[in-house]
């Protein structure tokens, strides 16, 4: 890759955008940046200063272009964090490929493997856990340690997976005899652990399939299986805060004669009231953190410090996120009114300000486009590149050919890149024979 690194280090944009990071004097604009060459630049300013990335960009479709990109140049570390429906919030139902997508990411965090993150502004809006919390609940394994089994069933119930005969998909777990199966979260393959009395004797990777073991590994752990994680303490002062809130509301309804709204408003508080008290644990209790956290985090402060935040074309990323949280406010408005939801869950999600605000002390590198001002960014410095887009030559080489003289003729230096090796050694041998070295 220092073929590639090489020519960014002899960029007067690149160097004062690598001077801003390193005496901390951002937000910095670099402007006239096209799509791969965002990327390029982006993984020049990764190795040259060793900090993980995360990329904020405008929507899905851009976010997977970016990683395609990305996994070019830093291979499996590049990860997408895909974002819920916040519109939909409380009917969406979320696959177990996102909740593992996004968990995976949350692992590569913390447990500092140092990714590269691709994330829509949408994403980032979920209220999480406070970091330093979440840690204590997941679950690790070495071999020595001593554990209880019929603890650890509890454990697991709490921490929302299933118990079953066989562990054959992502949040489920069997116990028998000394043996607990686990299938994590964030894991490819569950794990079987063997117990000596209370000791873990060994622990196994395990085919899913045919339940037989597939390696033998040192230690593991287990991620729980909902971004929101309490002590049964939590529960109690949840429901309170709700069954308080409920009565509040519901007088005013009455007084304002809205009897239908008021009935609703009542079905639905007591039964989420009811689940939580005697579930503890059930699908999409998301939407309530704001009764179990007073300070929640986004995913930005998850990431450590050392990390520098690319804003992917930020007037794009603020109006997508305006148009969007307006969106949101009516749909949210609405379900309030008509007593399908208590008051306090307008709140859970964050708002732009929360992002921006939570993106303050990172280093942060706006890219774009064109060289334009933003209301949303105290901007220190805008550095300007001059990037060009070839004419693509769809497999007819004299195009190649011609535009590679030219490039020649004015002593560029030229990097070809090939899909594969077998391409690429087919292109070397094309170009070859018309001369060109």
């Amino acid at each position: 890759m220092k073929a590639l690194i090489t020519p960014l280090l002899e960029m007067d944009g690149f160097n004062q955008i690598s001077e801003a990071i390193r005496k901390q004097r951002t937000p910095i604009m670099a402007s006239g940046v096209l799509s791969s060459q965002k990327c390029h630049l982006i993984h020049g300013l990764m190795e040259y200063h060793n900090r993980p990335a995360l990329i904020i960009t405008h929507n899905e479709l851009r976010a997977k272009e970016i990683l395609e990109d990305m996994q070019y140049f830093v291979k499996e570390r590049a990860m997408i964090y895909p974002a819920k429906d916040i519109i939909f919030y409380s009917a969406d139902v979320h696959s177990v490929d996102i909740m593992k997508q996004r968990f995976q990411v949350l692992e590569a965090v913390l447990m500092e493997k140092r990714p590269l993150i691709i994330a829509t502004v949408e994403a980032l809006l979920d209220r999480l856990v406070p970091k330093e919390i979440f840690r204590k609940y997941i679950l690790s394994f070495s071999m020595g340690d001593q554990i209880r089994l019929d603890e650890m069933i509890t454990k697991l119930v709490f921490l929302g997976y299933e118990r079953t005969e066989l562990v054959e998909g992502p949040g489920q777990f069997a116990a028998r005899g000394g043996i607990l199966d686990v299938y994590s979260i964030t894991a490819e393959n569950p794990v079987r652990i063997e117990l000596w009395d209370d000791e873990i004797d060994s622990i196994r990777v395990m085919d899913p399939s045919s339940q037989r073991s597939i390696e033998k590994i040192d230690s593991t752990y287990v991620f729980p299986m909902g971004e929101l994680v309490f002590e049964a303490e939590h529960i109690h002062k949840a429901a309170e805060q709700m069954q308080n809130e409920y009565e509040k509301i519901s007088e005013h309804l009455y007084k304002k004669g809205l009897l239908e709204e008021r009935e609703r408003l009542e079905q639905y508080s007591k039964e989420i009231i009811e689940k939580l008290i005697t579930q503890k644990s059930f699908h999409g209790m998301e939407r309530f953190i704001q009764y179990f956290y007073e300070d929640t985090q986004t995913l930005i402060q998850y990431t450590e410090p050392t990390t520098m935040i690319f804003w992917d074309e930020p007037i794009r990323v603020g109006q997508k996120c305006e148009n969007m949280m307006q969106e949101y406010d009516e749909s949210i408005k609405n379900r309030i009114e008509k007593g399908y939801m208590l008051p306090s869950q307008a709140h859970m999600v964050f708002r732009y300000a929360d992002i921006l605000k939570s993106a303050d002390s990172y280093d942060q590198i706006l890219l774009s486009t064109l060289t334009q001002g933003t209301k949303d960014f105290n901007i220190r410095a805008i550095e300007s590149f001059s990037v060009k887009s070839t004419d693509a030559y769809n497999q007819r080489i004299e195009f190649l050919e011609q535009q590679l003289c030219h490039f020649k003729q004015e002593k560029y230096r030229v990097l070809i890149l090939a899909g594969s090796k077998t391409r690429g050694e087919r292109l070397q041998r094309d170009l070859l024979q018309r001369n060109i070295e």
